[in-house]
């Protein structure tokens, strides 16, 4: 009988560690966009498109974007929110309801201390008009000190303005007459599992994470919504 526990235990304990096996989980980007969106032109009178015209953010970044850049993705949820924006150019205040402006995006994927546990990617349009009145709301609402330029990080893609916030790490890029922001938290991971950008001396290390997911993985994100900028 004691024999007989004492393989039970072992083969327990042999069934618990490949459970816990160590993951590396991989990233890099996902393939460019065939096309644009298409937008309607701005009205002359206001250098603003309706609201109904601004494009929806779930459509600039997608979910099939998402599982391209972190290919070991197991499930993925998106939520799409409408925005309020309240004066955002022009001499009179106004404000108006953009549907579908926001899109957050839950990704589930292997490594993570938790199953239930995620990583999120989130991106809203800010403005969508004429260029003109795209440059003096990023001056106005945008570009501020704390704020680092990134334009140089995303070549060929056409982007007149990026900035990077230095603490929330989100990046606010400007295409001719649209304004959008992306950002991404990274994930909790178990212990042992760690992003391909890691070394294997800090995978147990979660700010070694968090600075690669920052500087590596959050970027990928912006790529494809520049690509589909008109």
């Amino acid at each position: 009988m004691r024999k007989r526990a004492f393989l039970t235990a072992i083969l327990a304990a042999a069934l618990l560690s490949g459970c816990a096996e160590d993951v590396v989980v991989p990233y890099g980007p996902a393939p460019t966009p065939s096309g644009p969106l298409a937008l309607a032109l701005p009205a002359p009178d206001s250098g603003r498109l309706r609201a109904r015209e601004w494009p929806r953010a779930c459509d600039l970044l997608t979910e099939a974007d998402i599982r391209a850049i972190l290919p070991s993705t197991t499930r993925v949820s998106s939520t799409s929110e409408d925005g309020k924006f309240i004066s955002t150019g022009g001499e009179a205040p106004y404000n108006f309801v953009v549907p579908g402006a926001r899109c957050a995006y839950e990704v589930f994927f292997p490594g993570t201390y938790d199953p239930s546990r995620s990583a999120s990617v989130s991106i809203e349009v800010l403005f969508a008009g004429s260029p003109e009145l795209a440059r003096q709301n990023w001056d106005k609402f945008v570009a501020g000190p704390n704020n680092l330029q990134c334009t140089v990080d995303f070549p060929g893609l056409g982007a007149d303005a990026c900035l990077r916030e230095t603490v929330t790490k989100y990046f606010t890029v400007r295409k001719k007459g649209v304004i959008v922001e992306i950002g991404s938290r990274d994930p909790s991971l178990a212990g042992g599992s760690r992003l391909a950008g890691q070394s294997e001396e800090d995978a147990t290390n979660g700010w070694a994470a968090t600075r690669v997911w920052n500087a590596e993985v959050t970027p990928l994100f912006v790529r494809p919504v520049l690509a589909r900028l008109p």
